[in-house]
């Protein structure tokens, strides 16, 4: 009887084990097949977001290409029957470009010395010698590098910028994706191709680096990579992108105080202020790191390598003297307020404040402490991170004791571009704000870029001042236009609880 009971119950539990086991089968398949319909969706958008990225790179590099194959052939200085190795005007057609030879002159040199002559970097001009341009290198190291990454002696002169022209083109590639990841909703991506296609045909920087091939490349690209990893909150990515950046010119330095504020911020909203510090410095630990490992041996070698890594923004002076600038120089704001025809006692506050740094040091400040308040209170989004990075980034040049050149603008085009593409992006709602919104952003930067090369030089550095006010605009517009928004939203929430 026992064994019989036994048997029964063997028989009643078998069913029910089959159907607890095909319950769990059943469970995991439909979790493998949502698991494999999430990855199909990934690749899927993964795989769109690449073709496109590489669209716009490959458009942006054959617009550049035609273009200094245009201008080598119409408006060169010396003929040369490759027309690669040509040099192309200063003023082309009486457009007053002011693109200078540097990249023959300078860049060229400096690379054919280093395969030919050993010639090493960080050497200086002793007075009494004759002048010679192997004397004036003073760029980080992965600017050279860049410069003979494809070109060997004999090659075409092409061959050497060819990184700055990669570089370049890979911009409008990097534009897309990080308006791609600023503006949500279902016409982000749309928004992020018109974006790319602008940097693509930026005046700007099809002329001053797809042209004139100057030293805006790789800098560029790399602090876009780094405001890509910023936006997602990546810090040591971030830092380490930073200082590729710096590496390659020494403008980047300027944003290691504003970014190390904003992530300091970041931080102290999640973790107690130890912990916050410690990851902070842990960070400026790995773009030291960077810096240092692109710095042997030249760090040992030479003792010029440290002053001249920098000595980017001249000289500190405590005089309202305004410089009028030599063919060759660059442009102080003091100079362009003085050519507007605005003298006195104005005149000489404004040469003053740039003569002495004073008006670089309070807007980098400014700017970087409302960084830090705005992260700490959890107000900063994406899109004032790029209005607030791109008033920093132009006000501490323009405000440089050194002065700014046109073709400066080649490193600022693209923060502007998304910025202003963005701050308009923030009011759209349907397929005719859409159109309406990127008419505005493209008309705008159109006529920014052309008008950068169509003004005096003179007028460079009130040009992007201008541009830093419309900006300023947006932002405060923005800022309150939101602020309604969330009033709004908190009403609605509190007579929803007051009727329940």
């Amino acid at each position: 009887m026992i064994e019989d009971n036994l048997s029964n119950d063997n028989q009643i539990d078998e069913p029910i084990r089959t159907i607890e086991v095909e319950k769990t089968h059943l469970i995991t398949g439909l979790f493998q097949k949502i698991r494999e319909k999430i990855e199909e969706t990934n690749k899927h958008k993964v795989g769109i977001t690449l073709i496109i990225f590489i669209m716009l790179f490959s458009f942006s590099l054959l617009v550049r290409l035609l273009c200094a194959f245009y201008f080598r052939k119409f408006f060169y200085t010396d003929y040369l029957e490759i027309i690669w190795n040509r040099k192309v005007q200063l003023i082309p057609n009486d457009m007053p470009f002011m693109g200078f030879t540097d990249f023959p002159d300078y860049y060229l040199e400096w690379a054919r010395a280093w395969f030919e002559e050993g010639w090493r970097p960080y050497s200086t001009w002793v007075e009494g010698e004759p002048w010679n341009v192997l004397n004036l290198y003073s760029y980080p190291p992965l600017f050279l590098y860049s410069v003979t990454l494809f070109w060997r002696p004999g090659m075409r002169s092409v061959f050497g910028a060819l990184s700055i022209l990669l570089g370049d083109a890979l911009c409008s590639g990097m534009v897309f994706l990080i308006i791609k990841e600023v503006v949500k909703g279902k016409f982000s991506q749309t928004v992020a191709i018109v974006g790319g296609l602008l940097m693509a045909l930026s005046p700007i920087n099809v002329i001053y680096e797809g042209v004139y091939w100057f030293n805006l490349q790789p800098i560029t690209l790399f602090t876009l990579i780094t405001f890509y990893f910023v936006i997602k909150k990546k810090w040591w990515q971030s830092f380490v992108w930073l200082a590729f950046a710096f590496m390659a010119k020494q403008n980047a330095l300027f944003l290691t105080f504003p970014l190390f504020m904003f992530m300091l911020g970041e931080k102290l909203k999640e973790k107690n202020i130890k912990k916050s510090i410690l990851e902070s410095f842990g960070n400026v630990g790995i773009f030291l790191s960077v810096c240092f490992l692109f710095s042997v041996p030249w760090l040992f070698t030479t003792r010029n390598y440290i002053p001249m890594l920098f000595s980017l923004g001249g000289n500190i002076e405590l005089s309202t003297i305004i410089y009028e600038p030599a063919l060759t120089q660059s442009i102080r704001f003091s100079w362009a307020i003085y050519v507007l025809g605005i003298k006195g006692w104005f005149s000489k506050i404004v040469a003053f404040g740039v003569n002495s740094m004073l008006f670089m040091i309070i807007s980098a400040v400014a700017i970087s402490i409302v960084f830090f308040i705005r992260t700490y209170r959890n107000k900063l989004d994406n899109i004032e991170f790029f209005e607030l990075i791109t008033l920093y980034n132009v006000f501490v040049h323009i405000f440089m004791p050194r002065g700014v050149y046109k073709f400066y603008s080649a490193y600022y085009a693209p923060i502007i571009t998304i910025t202003i593409v963005t701050s308009l992006a923030y009011y759209i709602k349907n397929w005719r704000t859409t159109c309406l919104w990127l008419t505005i952003a493209v008309l705008f930067l159109l006529c920014f870029g052309l008008g950068h090369l169509w003004i005096p030089r003179d007028g460079t550095p009130l040009l992007l001042f201008l541009v830093c006010l419309i900006i300023g605009v947006l932002m405060g517009i923005r800022t309150i236009f939101k602020n309604r928004i969330t009033k709004k939203k908190f009403q609605t929430i509190i007579s929803n609880e007051s009727s329940i």
